[in-house]
């Protein structure tokens, strides 16, 4: 299977899942045009929330279940076999995992989803702390309810990708030229990249996901 042309561009869509909470941004800027999460600062949120965490809820079912992953983001651990780095656009070949992708994290973004999820167990545990006025926007975000979204970015250069981990994607490529096609969404499931360029409106389509993961185009 053919994965790339002569002229560098991918000759297959890609594909990012996130929420409707991040629309505007993308229809302004681009996909990757700009980082919404650096703007709200929710890694510095993240870091407050998990230090609070750590202390007042270390013996309750969602730290037990979730804090290791959480403590990795924050830590922006990019070392091991998955990837806990946030803060940049990561797109997939599979449709099917950044569908899966935008139904886990109910704000289009992982590291956001779990901040909020702790934040509100520290809220009803009335632990003492000024977050919510120090992140004033928090607020907002937590009193909206985002419906998942599926971006599919056509006309992708391969000169605008890194790899997840941020080095030349160029294995991956290889990889996949040699997934049979009827197999080929299930097989890239794994395979993500970072894209580092930003990409017009002109280049995607956005999808409505339903909690059954059925698609719905979104006229833009």
């Amino acid at each position: 299977m053919e994965i790339i042309d002569n002229n560098g561009e991918l000759r297959i869509n890609l594909f990012h899942g996130t929420s409707s909470l991040f629309l505007d941004s993308i229809l302004k800027y681009g996909l990757a045009g700009k980082d919404i999460i650096q703007e709200w600062r929710i890694l510095e949120l993240a870091q407050n929330v998990f230090s609070l965490s750590e202390k007042a809820l270390k013996d309750s079912a969602l730290f037990l279940k979730s804090g290791y992953s959480f403590k990795k983001m924050i830590e922006q651990d990019n070392t091991g076999l998955f990837n806990f780095q946030h803060g940049q656009t990561y797109v997939s070949p599979s449709k099917g995992s950044a569908i899966n992708y935008s139904l886990r994290n109910t704000y289009g973004s992982e590291l956001l989803s779990y901040t909020i999820t702790f934040l509100r167990e520290l809220v009803k545990e009335e632990i003492p702390n000024s977050l919510l006025t120090d992140f004033k926007h928090i607020n907002d975000i937590m009193n909206l309810t985002p419906s998942p979204v599926l971006i599919e970015v056509s006309n992708v250069h391969s000169s605008s990708l890194l790899s997840e981990h941020g080095d030349d994607p160029q294995h991956n490529f290889n990889n996949m030229a040699g997934f049979p096609e009827n197999l080929f969404d299930a097989l890239t499931q794994q395979i993500n990249f970072r894209l580092i360029k930003a990409t017009s409106v002109e280049n995607l389509k956005f999808w409505n996901i339903s909690a059954t993961g059925e698609l719905t185009e979104i006229s833009i």
